[in-house]
Formats: C-alpha cells, structure tokens, sequence
C-alpha cells in the first residue's frame, strides 16, 4: 500500500535528499494461513501466500518543488550547462514522484526496490513455518513469522540513492536569482 504523505521539508531545501523520501516497512498478515484436510500431511497448517503487506509512505518537497517557491528563485530563468532553471523545478516533480514510487508500477523506484527485495528474501524461509493446527501451534507460528517479519522488513532496504536531476540544481539561499 502506498500512501502520499505531507511533505516534511523545507522550502529551501538543503540537498537532493530533502526533494522526496519514501518511508518502507512491511506488516505481518494472518489471511493466508491453510489447514491440510486430508492425506498424510493432515491437521498441518502453512502459509500459502506471503502473510505479509508492504507498506510505503511518499512524499515530495511541495514547498519547494512549486512555483514561486524560494527554491525556484533560487534557480536562474534559463538552463545553462549543467545547472538546473526554474522551470526545472516544477517540471522534474513527476520525476521525483516515479523516483520515490508514489504507484507500485514505478518500476525501479524505492517501493518497487523494497517491494520485490522483501518478496525475494521471505519466499523461501516462511515456508519452514508449518505446524499441527492446534490453537496454540497456530498462534505461535503467526508470532514466530511476525517477528521474523519485523526483523526482515529493516533488514531490506529499498534504496538509499536521491533523486538524480539531469542538471544541477543550486542549493545555496545566498544566491538567488531575479
């Protein structure tokens, strides 16, 4: 689940890591526990699914990354080189927002990283949670994977790279441009 949060960062923003943030974690879920009903493996009971839901929390400097903002005063009127203008500032905003994955289909982005790399890490090892389907087994495994779960979710990272402009933006509140 991705959820777009307000933004935390200041207009002007210091460095490229105060443009966007993506906040990642993953929560332990109970629904896609089965019960074997017949066979040799009967009264077993077994994660079918990930029990688990990625959780993303988004944003972008919309202080910043608007028009009139002080940040985009800072910038000169028009590309020059390397350096970033001021319509850059509001024109890299869908950029960020792709960066960061503010949708799942973001690919390459800081969900999409975190996403698949929890996914990858927690296929194989959840499938040594199996027990006999007693109420006691079955809670003890559902806290057996949710704390495996916790430890894993900060192990993974989804990245700690900023956004990377195609120019530079200047970060200095000294110099601003008329």
């Amino acid at each position: 689940m991705i959820t777009p949060v307000p933004t935390t960062y200041p207009d002007p923003p210091h460095n490229e890591h105060e443009l966007g943030s993506n906040g990642q974690a993953a929560t332990f879920t109970a629904r896609s526990m089965v019960v074997v009903t017949e066979g040799p493996n009967t009264d077993l009971v077994f994660f079918d699914d990930l029990p688990f839901r990625t959780e993303f929390a988004v944003e972008y400097n919309a202080n910043a990354m608007r028009d009139s903002s002080v940040f985009q005063h800072m910038q000169p009127a028009t590309r020059t080189g390397t350096t970033c203008s001021k319509a850059d500032v509001t024109g890299f905003i869908s950029l960020v927002k792709a960066h960061e994955g503010f949708s799942i289909t973001d690919h390459n982005s800081h969900s999409d990283v975190y996403k698949r790399s929890f996914e990858d890490s927690t296929r194989v090892p959840i499938e040594r949670f199996v027990q006999r389907s007693t109420g006691a087994n079955v809670d003890a495994i559902q806290d057996a994977a949710r704390a495996w779960a916790g430890a894993e979710s900060h192990r993974i990272t989804g990245g700690t790279y900023p956004f990377q402009a195609p120019c530079v933006f200047n970060y200095n509140p000294a110099q601003i441009y008329p």
